[in-house]
């Protein structure tokens, strides 16, 4: 509770210098949504459910406090649902855990081959212990289902503690920002990032960026 207490306090205290980054990624630059492959469907209990949504995610490189470290997430779920990921990207700072619930009422197998974290956490359904991993090495973890192979997400795996997830119309806001000099990074998708220099001064409480283009 002291420890909750104290951070709290620390982050009030940033808020009296912090600004709130905003803009509008280009949507055009997602990868398009693949369909399901309906040969599933036959005799199965659950209709394949339509593939998640593409998303940006958008966060900032650079030196942060402590106290937002302390006050980012550590821990997240990856439901899977409908015979897919829910989502198509989620972001977690580095240390996070994450959670992976089936809530069909089929088997799924839930694994990745991705150097920076590879797992594999076997068959289990709706009501059985959903299996956990945590992720402690940045980077981008593309997770399938080994039943299901049109089933894909990817876990972005993040060394900062500041990010958002852009919205359905690429609008996007990081809070709290303290002043500094920071990397814009924009993720688009599997190796598809761009990056810009953003700086923030202690007077500045609102500071509207124009992501540039990936590749720039």
């Amino acid at each position: 509770m002291i420890k909750l207490l104290l951070t709290l306090a620390c982050l009030g205290a940033l808020n009296l210098n912090a600004a709130t980054v905003t803009g509008v990624v280009d949507l055009d630059e997602l990868p398009s949504t693949k369909r399901s492959n309906n040969r599933y469907q036959r005799g199965a209990a659950e209709q394949v459910a339509p593939a998640p949504e593409p998303q940006a995610v958008v966060y900032l490189d650079g030196e942060f406090p402590q106290a937002l470290w302390d006050a980012a997430p550590k821990s997240g779920e990856l439901i899977q649902r409908g015979l897919q990921f829910e989502v198509s990207v989620m972001p977690v700072t580095k240390g996070a855990m994450v959670v992976f619930p089936n809530e069909d009422e089929t088997f799924h197998n839930v694994f990745s081959y991705s150097p920076e974290k590879s797992f594999d956490l076997g068959r289990y359904r709706k009501g059985e212990e959903p299996g956990t991993v945590v992720f402690e090495e940045p980077g981008e973890i593309a997770v399938f289902c080994e039943i299901h192979r049109h089933m894909r997400s990817t876990i972005l795996v993040l060394d900062t503690p500041v990010f958002a997830l852009a919205d359905s119309e690429g609008k996007f806001e990081l809070k709290d920002v303290p002043a500094g000099n920071y990397e814009l990074v924009v993720w688009y998708g599997p190796g598809k990032t761009s990056r810009q220099p953003v700086s923030i001064s202690a007077d500045q409480e609102n500071v509207t960026v124009e992501p540039v283009a990936p590749g720039k």
